[in-house]
């Protein structure tokens, strides 16, 4: 996926992303200081699919970027730790959420 390209149905994919993640039980009850989730899962699909080298890279385009960050996040850009932080736990939400 381009950075340039359709705006908007690049807009909705990732909406649709969260929306879809936010409406799975299991994740709803994995926060990490105070950013769910789902959002964190978009931003790495949000890292993967626009070929971003890092999470930091994607970070620093959000902040800049203030229609991204609000799609993804809301307010608030979690910092590189929080980032971290968060893909340490991910196995285990992995885990904890795997269709059974």
């Amino acid at each position: 996926m381009k950075k340039s390209g359709n705006f908007r149905n690049k807009i909705s994919f990732f909406i649709t992303i969260r929306g879809f993640l936010e409406r799975i039980d299991e994740l709803n009850n994995y926060t990490l200081n105070n950013y769910a989730a789902a959002s964190m899962l978009t931003l790495f699909i949000f890292v993967k699919l626009y070929g971003f080298g890092n999470v930091k890279d994607a970070l620093e385009f959000l902040k800049e970027n203030k229609q991204w960050s609000n799609i993804i996040f809301g307010n608030n850009i979690p910092s590189q730790g929080t980032v971290s932080s968060f893909k340490k736990k991910l196995v285990v939400i992995l885990i904890n959420t795997s269709v059974k």
